[in-house]
């Protein structure tokens, strides 16, 4: 099991209407999460793990998605 935490920049682009130029700032963004990785043999793992992001949204407030992953690894050495 781990836990992690980070910072970052989130790149947002916002439109008025269709064919006007587009508004585009970056923001700094924070991330956190928790995940399980499963050793299935020396060399091959099976990972999941949840992120939750929170940064500022184009239309003010708070932005919060979250993202589930699943990965699988195989390692070389």
């Amino acid at each position: 099991a781990f836990v992690f935490a980070g910072v970052g920049a989130v790149v947002k682009e916002s439109q008025v209407d269709f064919g006007t130029p587009a508004n585009t700032g970056i923001s700094p963004e924070g991330v956190l999460g928790l995940g399980l990785m499963y050793l299935l043999s020396q060399d091959i793992s099976v990972r999941v793990d949840f992120r939750q992001y929170i940064f500022q949204s184009v239309r003010g407030g708070t932005a919060t998605p979250s993202e589930v992953s699943l990965g699988f690894t195989y390692f070389v050495f």
